[in-house]
């Protein structure tokens, strides 16, 4: 917001850094981190996603790097006034101890949000996007790879905490294979949760009762095959 006058355009004051959701000093931090971050989905190289903000504050999308790797990220409103985290590399079985590799807010003079970064080491990363004022809304997020190749290889099967190996094999060597995020498990089936997107179907543990005991399932997607042999068997939606 601009004032004109004698003296000009004078400039808003600049907006204050709204901290980490991991509050280094809080009892718990796994359990905190928690509360506030929706991990959603994974994210590729050289594509976008749609995404709203989390009720609980951070959408959260992973993704696996080299170190030395130049990535850039891009994270664009819908008239609302994004801010963006990069964190990682994952080091446990949850983010509690990650670590803030940048943040951006209001990039270039507008409200969207860019980072261009190079990755510290290999692993898999946590990207995070809040509405600044905690309103709520719809954004587009970018992953781009500045460079050849920004995946971290396998070592043989081994990958990275939060990553697995997608093994490609080839007839002429070489041909590497490279680790990518864990998939994201979406919770359904339980009070509250949304359902189930398009070619997916909500699958409970065999003791949840269908969801009848108010556990969640997680979405899978729909097999498109059946085996051979005769088993019948009921399932959750009859």
């Amino acid at each position: 917001m601009c004032a004109f006058g004698l003296a000009g355009c004078v400039a808003a004051d600049a907006k204050e850094d709204l901290g980490d959701p991991v509050d280094e000093t809080e009892a718990g931090k796994a359990d905190f981190f928690s509360r506030r971050v929706e991990v959603v989905d994974t994210l590729d190289y050289g594509t976008s996603v749609r995404g709203t903000y989390a009720a609980r504050g951070f959408s959260g999308y992973t993704f696996t790097g080299a170190a030395g790797a130049r990535v850039v990220l891009d994270l664009v409103g819908d008239g609302n006034d994004p801010v963006l985290y990069l964190y990682g590399p994952q080091v446990g079985a949850d983010w509690a101890r990650a670590r803030r590799v940048a943040r951006n807010d209001d990039w270039g003079g507008g409200f969207d949000s860019h980072l261009d970064v190079r990755l510290p080491s290999d692993g898999t990363y946590l990207v995070l996007a809040r509405e600044y004022w905690g309103d709520g809304g719809a954004f587009t997020l970018s992953l781009a790879c500045e460079g050849g190749e920004c995946r971290p290889e396998c070592r043989g099967d081994v990958c990275p905490t939060g990553a697995i190996c997608e093994r490609i094999y080839c007839i002429r060597a070489p041909c590497p294979s490279f680790c990518a995020p864990e998939p994201v498990e979406t919770a359904c089936g339980s009070r509250g949760l949304p359902a189930c997107g398009e070619g997916q179907f909500c699958d409970w543990a065999p003791d949840a009762d269908c969801g009848r005991s108010d556990r969640p399932g997680s979405c899978e997607a729909q097999p498109t095959i059946c085996t051979r042999e005769y088993a019948p068997v009921c399932g959750c939606d009859g």
